[in-house]
C-alpha cells in the first residue's frame, strides 16, 4: 500500500533561543492510499512548514519522512505543490502550460500534447485549450494549475490554501471538482487550510494542529466528501445537522486554540 510515514518531527529554525519552542514538535503522521487529508490550525502550527518538509524543500532538524518506504530528501515528480498563487507561464497558453512538465521530461509533443488534452477535460477546461492563461479568471487559473500537476501523474498531491484568493461560488466549484477527481484519479491528497466548512466537506481525514510547539492534537474521520462522491447533494451535505454540528465543535476548537495563543504571548 503507498503511503507517507512521518515519525517524531521536530522542526528548529536557525537563530531561535533555547527557551523557544519548535516550529513543529515531535510530531507523527501516516497518510495512507487514496486518503484525503485536510490539515487545520491556527496560523504560527507549522501547517505550511510541513507541507514544504514533505515537498523536500526542507529538511527536519530531526526526525524522519518517508514515502513508500523512501526517505524524503529533495523535491520529487512523485509530489506536486499546488499553491495559492497559480505560477503559470503567462507567455503560453493552458495546453502549452499544462504539457510543459511533459516537455521538460523529453517526451514526443504528439504524446504529451495528447495526455495534456485528457487532463484538461477531467479538470473541465475542453475547448480552452489555445487561450492564454493571462485571460482566464482566477478560478480557471487554478484549474489550469491542477491540471498541470496531475498531468505528472504524481502519488500525492500537497495544496496549501489553493481555493483562498476565489470568490465563494468558484471555491465551491473548485472544492467538487477536487472531489471528483480525488474520485477518479485515487490520488492521495494533503490540503491545508483555513476555511472550516472547506476542511470538513473536502477530508477523509481531518488534522487539527496547535501552535507552540505545532503538532497534532486531534485526528477526525470524516465522511461528507464521500458522501457527494456517491450522489449525495452538496446543499444537502452542508445542510445537514451532523455537519453544522461539526463545524461548529470545530469552529469552538479554533477559538480556543486563538485565545490560548494570545494568554501566551501576553
Amino acid at each position: 500500500m503507498k503511503q507517507l510515514n512521518i515519525e517524531a518531527l521536530t522542526v528548529r529554525y536557525r537563530g531561535e533561543g533555547s527557551n523557544q519552542p519548535p516550529v513543529i514538535g515531535n510530531l507523527s503522521l501516516e497518510i495512507k492510499s487514496n486518503d484525503f487529508v485536510v490539515i487545520l490550525g491556527p496560523s504560527g502550527c507549522g501547517k505550511t512548514t510541513l507541507l514544504n518538509l514533505i515537498a523536500g524543500f526542507s529538511e527536519p532538524t530531526s526526525g524522519s519522512l518517508k514515502l513508500d518506504g523512501h526517505k524524503i530528501s529533495g523535491p520529487g515528480a512523485d509530489r506536486c505543490v499546488i499553491s495559492q498563487q497559480d505560477a503559470l507561464l503567462p507567455w503560453l497558453n493552458v495546453l502549452d502550460n499544462v504539457a510543459f512538465s511533459l516537455q521538460i521530461r523529453g517526451i514526443a509533443p504528439s504524446t504529451r500534447y495528447e495526455t495534456a488534452r485528457g487532463i484538461i477535460e477531467l479538470v473541465g477546461l475542453k475547448g480552452y485549450e489555445h487561450f492564454p492563461v493571462w485571460e482566464l479568471s482566477g478560478g480557471m487559473k487554478q484549474r489550469v494549475s491542477l491540471a498541470r500537476a496531475l498531468v505528472a501523474d504524481p502519488q500525492i498531491l500537497l495544496m496549501d490554501e489553493p481555493f483562498a484568493a476565489l470568490d465563494a461560488f468558484s471555491r465551491e466549484k473548485m472544492q467538487l471538482l477536487l472531489l471528483s477527481i480525488w474520485q477518479q484519479t485515487q490520488k492521495q491528497i494533503l490540503l491545508i487550510t483555513h476555511d472550516i466548512e472547506e476542511a470538513l466537506f473536502l477530508a477523509s481525514e481531518l488534522v487539527l494542529m496547535a501552535a507552540k510547539p505545532g503538532r497534532i492534537v486531534e485526528r477526525v474521520p470524516l465522511s461528507f466528501g464521500k458522501q457527494f462522491c456517491e450522489g449525495l447533494d452538496v446543499r444537502q451535505i452542508k445542510s445537514s445537522p451532523e455537519f453544522i454540528r461539526m463545524r461548529e465543535k470545530v469552529l469552538t476548537w479554533f477559538f480556543q486554540q486563538n485565545d490560548k495563543l494570545n494568554i501566551q504571548e501576553q
